[in-house]
């Protein structure tokens, strides 16, 4: 019933009150199954709840380091039912290396994307959608770990393929787009960044609207840029506002 109810809603629409009482719904039914029923690590169905529902929660809540947790124990669980290269078995190896990411465990995430990206390829295809966007995560954390030549290939080969599978208008798309700016910037490639920028943008306003956090982030990005090469600004009003990065 508790994985039911966080299927079916939008779990950001809910308070953080009751976030947190769902959360501890969710550690009273882990630790109801490994001591009263059949052990976790016997239970393939009650793996795949754990990844879909109870890990979104957590990483929802930004309870990263417990829904890494879970996902260790789930995996060598879901390999073993449905194999290393079932559909379910890669989204678990991509959904561990993105908590790795975001717990800035950078070897563990390489070790996962790369997996997740194999496994991929095989399963679908070099230029499937969903390749692409570990493509592009790769991208990311090569860029955060300042190893931009790898990231500048990754983001250029995710940058393609959306181009040729969902178009170049496509958020996806643009989201690359924006990322390639990033790079280009944090390496004093001015030039080829507000090129970039400029092409998210616009892309950004058409697609989701000027008022969008993707479109907002650009524009920051974009006056960021021009802050750096002490050129003039046409998006200084955008500071005052409280926009991040």
């Amino acid at each position: 019933m508790l994985a039911k109810l966080i299927e079916s809603t939008d779990i950001k629409s809910f308070s953080y009150s009751f976030r947190l009482y769902l959360l501890e719904h969710v550690d009273k039914c882990l630790n109801k199954k490994r001591t009263y029923l059949k052990p976790v690590y016997k239970d393939a169905g009650f793996a795949k709840i754990v990844i879909y529902q109870f890990v979104e929660l957590l990483e929802k809540t930004s309870h990263y380091r417990e829904g890494m947790s879970l996902l260790e124990e789930a995996l060598p669980i879901i390999k073993s039912a449905y194999g290393k290269d079932h559909a379910l078995t890669l989204n678990t190896v991509y959904n561990l290396g993105e908590l790795y990411y975001k717990q800035v465990k950078f070897v563990e995430a390489e070790e996962m994307f790369k997996r997740a990206l194999a496994g991929f390829e095989k399963a679908l295809r070099k230029d499937h959608a969903s390749t692409l966007k570990i493509v592009n995560n790769l991208g990311s954390l090569y860029h955060k770990q300042r190893k931009f030549a790898e990231a500048e290939e990754m983001y250029k080969r995710a940058l393609a393929g959306l181009e040729k599978a969902l178009g170049k208008d496509y958020t996806s798309t643009l989201n690359t787009v924006n990322n390639l700016g990033s790079l280009y910037s944090n390496q004093e490639k001015f030039t080829e960044a507000e090129e970039m920028y400029k092409r998210a943008l616009a892309g950004f306003e058409t697609a989701l609207g000027k008022d969008h956090a993707s479109t907002l982030n650009t524009v920051y990005n974009l006056g960021e840029l021009y802050r750096l090469t002490t050129a003039s600004c046409p998006f200084s009003a955008v500071y005052d506002s409280g926009i991040q990065p």
